[in-house]
């Protein structure tokens, strides 16, 4: 599967372009890595930090929950990316609900306590 075979590949690309302060080219590869695979956490985590270091706040905590919103696999690690992606920008309050629901559905993880 070709997706797999080039996961990360366009979010490595962004994460360079960025690093240029290639932004719109970035965000571009971050949306390519997005669309090939949905639930690529390098994809969405960088594409979150690009959004919100250009104050697109809404959107940013967009695309993270997409990591777990629609993705019937999603599992604790995802949860957790969300979570530590929310709380390491500051945004304790959106983080909030992420944790509850975490703690939920795996009640005996103790990285959600």
């Amino acid at each position: 599967d070709s997706g797999q075979t080039f996961a990360n590949l366009h979010s490595s690309l962004a994460d360079c372009l960025a690093r240029m302060g290639r932004e719109a080219e970035a965000e571009a590869e971050f949306r390519k890595e997005i669309e090939i695979i949905p639930s690529s956490r390098s994809g969405r985590v960088g594409l979150t930090l690009l959004l919100r270091s250009q104050g697109r706040d809404d959107e940013a905590r967009s695309v993270i929950s997409g990591l777990i919103e629609g993705n019937p696999a999603a599992g604790p690690e995802e949860f957790l990316a969300v979570i530590r992606t929310l709380q390491g920008l500051g945004d304790a309050e959106s983080a909030s609900p992420w944790i509850t629901r975490a703690r939920a559905r795996y009640p005996r993880d103790t990285r959600f306590r």
